[in-house]
């Protein structure tokens, strides 16, 4: 069980790793300006509003994005199948008191999800917010 729950911190790391290296922050564009009509009319197919239409990098977020996805669900699915396993062998818990921890685990979820998320995100930003919940869910 103990190389199991390695096994989550390590994908949890990883993923919080993925998504540190491939997903920037989007930065506000303050230098933006409504285009004159000359521009408009010497600018090139790929250009809209004086922004290029340069989509050569969108596959990096896309794939970073499904990689972390998929080691999260990887570690969740490994804590979900052996939680219970746990429970039996290192605290030997009945199926109610199996139930009541993941009931407690679930309320800590729900606790964290509605009061901390959000200012998480307004003092870190969304990229830095999820580095940091990746290696506290690998940490516990």
């Amino acid at each position: 069980v103990s190389v199991v729950l390695f096994l989550v911190g390590l994908s949890s790391v990883a993923a919080g790793v993925l998504v540190a290296l491939l997903l920037q922050p989007s930065q506000p564009d303050t230098d933006w300006q409504e285009p004159s009509a000359e521009s408009q009319k010497t600018a090139s197919p790929g250009m809209h509003h004086g922004c290029s239409a340069n989509y050569s990098n969108l596959w990096v977020p896309i794939i970073g994005t499904m990689v972390v996805s998929c080691l999260y669900n990887i570690g969740q699915s490994f804590f979900d199948s052996f939680f219970p396993v746990l429970c039996v062998e290192q605290f030997g818990l009945s199926a109610p008191g199996i139930g009541s921890a993941q009931t407690a685990f679930a309320l800590v979820v729900l606790f964290f999800t509605t009061c901390v998320y959000v200012p998480a995100v307004r003092c870190l930003g969304l990229v830095h917010t999820a580095v940091l919940g990746l290696i506290l869910i690998a940490i516990g």
